[in-house]
């Protein structure tokens, strides 16, 4: 499934638009600095295909149902990395007599590096021992394929490293034969073990995850029709969040979504989308229910940014963001689009017009779903001939002449506005009113 640049950007999946740590960093809950790179790969490739989804929704539920501890530490992943990967050499690739006289001497005026030598085969022998009551817990309870394929390849690589025969003693040319045999002769089998390793790592993470954000598995619906509904949709950044429902199903694909300013709307779609995302993942997702059908792509317009170096506008980077998006879904791709406050950077003419336009093209997909924000409320009546269009809000009062807001999606559109609310309350008519004095 592609999640273009600008997407990724605007659902600040791996970073906010201040610099802070995103999405992924907020998810991931691996133990190794590889188990985090196989996150991202993942994060970095979502899927399309139902029966992959399933596949690794399966794996994940498999982990966080038997409750298998994936006891791995962490820092001695890391020093046995460290020990395979490095450079140097004990005793060369010397054979006999001269294999026994390089060993003694290196032991002799080397001893630092003999040393750490000793160590590294210690702590590889020691990686493995902690690691195979996991794996041998997890095959005696017939893993589903995503998590059986890494557990019975690595314990063939074990198998095959046959480290009971490394044996370490006083004896210089012991640990050489042991360091030679894991640094060269089985580099190759090491590299193998440490993907599968961290392919594992990644994986019970995404399912100590459920526990730790309240996440929940979705259902994959396969068909024609286009399905993204749900309850309980939140952002998982917020820490005590609004839940929402999201409807775009059943032929109603298009949302189009009013309310002031300040109530809701732009998280609201970066939840959805959020959730959109981490479904094709195979994960858990921020609801308490949702049911989709597989996207060939998510398409989102939070907030064109100029580029006045191509000599961009506002309005014509969002022209060009909508034409991008259009291709994809006129192209036949199943996607989710959504689009906060289209063409804000034109005047309400020319806005009203163009977004009418380019609504009601949307609308009348049948491979794509689509929210639009939209402040132009006059739209809704236009939009009302439009079957596919349904009507969501967000409202707020005046409370104490302060905007107050409950983040609750309703039925219907909003007409409400409070920017002259907004500026009294942040108190920019009496700054104003401060020059004619």
């Amino acid at each position: 499934m592609l999640l273009d640049k600008e997407t990724t950007r605007d659902l600040e999946v791996f970073q906010t638009r201040d610099g802070k740590p995103g999405v992924f960093q907020s998810l991931d809950l691996t133990k190794t600095p590889g188990g985090s790179r196989a996150l991202r790969f993942r994060f970095e490739n979502p899927l399309s295909d139902p029966s992959l989804i399933r596949q690794v929704q399966a794996g994940v539920r498999f982990l966080v149902t038997e409750g298998i501890g994936f006891e791995l530490d962490p820092d001695l992943v890391r020093e046995v990395r460290a020990y395979l990967d490095s450079s140097w050499d004990v005793a060369s690739r010397a054979r006999g007599l001269k294999f026994f006289l390089q060993s003694v001497f290196v032991s002799v005026g080397y001893r630092d590096l003999f040393q750490h030598a000793r160590l590294g085969v210690a702590a590889t022998q020691r990686l493995i021992s902690q690691l195979l009551p996991f794996l041998n817990r997890v095959v005696q309870k017939n893993p589903p394929p995503e998590v059986r394929r890494p557990v019975e390849n690595l314990l063939a690589l074990i198998d095959r490293l046959r480290l009971e025969e490394v044996r370490i003693t006083r004896r210089p040319w012991t640990i050489s034969r042991a360091d030679r045999y894991l640094r060269m002769e089985r580099r190759a089998d090491f590299q193998r073990f440490f993907e599968l390793l961290y392919d594992l790592d990644a994986l019970t993470a995404m399912g100590e995850v459920i526990d730790q954000k309240g996440l929940v598995f979705p259902e994959v619906v396969e068909g024609g029709e286009f399905i993204f509904e749900g309850e309980g949709v939140f952002h998982p950044f917020l820490e005590n969040p609004v839940t929402n429902p999201v409807r775009l199903a059943d032929g109603k694909t298009l949302v189009f979504l009013t309310g002031p300013n300040m109530a809701g709307k732009t998280t609201y779609l970066k939840a959805v989308a959020l959730s959109a995302f981490l479904a094709h993942l195979g994960m858990g997702v921020p609801a308490q229910r949702l049911r989709f059908s597989p996207l060939d792509g998510i398409y989102s317009s939070l907030s064109p940014e100029e580029n006045l170096r191509e000599g961009l506008s506002f309005f014509l980077a969002e022209v060009r963001r909508v034409r991008e998006i259009a291709e994809a879904v006129t192209n036949g791709k199943r996607t989710l689009v959504v689009v906060d406050e289209v063409f804000r950077g034109t005047n309400v003419k020319d806005a009203f017009d163009a977004s009418l336009m380019v609504i009601r093209g949307f609308a009348r997909s049948q491979t794509s779903g689509s929210i639009f924000s939209s402040h132009l409320v006059e739209l809704a009546q236009e939009l009302k001939q439009e079957t596919s269009v349904h009507f969501a809000f967000f409202d707020g009062q005046i409370r104490n002449r302060r905007a107050w807001y409950d983040f609750q999606l309703k039925e219907g559109v909003s007409e409400q506005r409070f920017g002259l609310q907004l500026l009294e309350q942040e108190g920019v008519p009496g700054l104003l009113g401060s020059l004619g004095a």
